[in-house]
This record gives structure tokens, sequence and C-alpha cells, in this order.
């Protein structure tokens, strides 16, 4: 239960930021969904909470079984596609966890053996994608001393189709 459920917030959180791009117009430099992937683990990593640690870990184990389960039915690798390859998004999931708290983390970077080496250079990674989106976000967030907007919601009875 806990898998479906973090698997949902994350692709809450993934589209959630295609339409923050569209609407705000932020530049995404680099393939769009490569940016919505960042937005959403960085945004859950960086809530600091074992549930939402625990999405991206496992978003990132999702993506290492649609490969082995590739591999094993034959299926061809889509160089083309506009997602990375399902081994490039999972290392770069356990980059990002690895950077944030490599204590927690060390022993899943080993487990998916991501290089020593590796795991030393993930921590630009993480704060580059962490601060970048934040500094592109920046001039849309509410200052402290704005008024905040009150969003009315009415509940009505479903009918028709």
């Amino acid at each position: 239960m806990e898998f479906v459920v973090g698997d949902m917030l994350f692709v809450l959180l993934h589209e959630m930021a295609h339409a923050v791009v569209a609407e705000l117009g932020i530049p995404v430099l680099g393939r769009g969904e490569d940016a919505a992937d960042s937005f959403a683990a960085t945004r859950l990593i960086r809530l600091g909470n074992d549930f939402s640690e625990q999405i991206v870990a496992d978003s990132a184990k999702g993506w290492f079984m649609s490969e082995r389960r590739d591999k094993k039915t034959g299926q061809a690798v889509p160089y083309y596609d506009v997602h990375g390859l399902n081994l490039q998004r999972a290392h770069q999931f356990v980059c990002y966890l690895v950077s944030f708290n490599q204590d927690k983390f060390k022993s899943l970077a080993d487990e998916v053996k991501l290089p020593r080496y590796r795991q030393e250079s993930c921590t630009e990674d993480y704060n580059k994608a962490l601060n970048c989106l934040d500094s592109l976000l920046k001039p849309h967030r509410r200052a402290a001393d704005q008024q905040k907007t009150n969003i009315d919601v009415t509940y009505g009875d479903g009918c028709g189709k």
C-alpha cells in the first residue's frame, strides 16, 4: 500500500513539475522529463522524513525492476524516448539519496553498484538540482509580507455524465 501511495505521490509531483514549467515559463535546459524527475525527487527528499525518502528509493527500485523485466522479456531499449533510460533514472535517484544522507543510503548505493567515485560526486548533482529549481521558483513565491490567497471550494452533487 505504501509503495502504491508513494508512487502516486511521485507521479503527482513529476506531473506538477511539468505544469509549473509550462504555466510559469520556467526555462529548462536539457530534457523536460529529467527536470520533472529532479523536481519530484528533490522535493520529496527535502521533506526529510522516512516516508518521503522511501518514495524516492522505491521509485529507483521500480526502475531497476523494470530494466530487469525488459531484459528478461527481450524488450528493446527505447533510446529515442523522452524519458531517460530506466537505469539512468534509477541511478540518479540513488545518487540524490546518497548525497542527502550518505550514512542512511550507502548500503542502497552499494547494492546497486553505484561506484564510490560516483557516490562522492552525487552531492554536486543534488545541490545543482535543488538550487537551480529554488532560484527559478523564487520570483514566483509569495513573500512573507504578502497576503495569502484564499481559495473557496464548493462541493456539490455530481450528476449527468
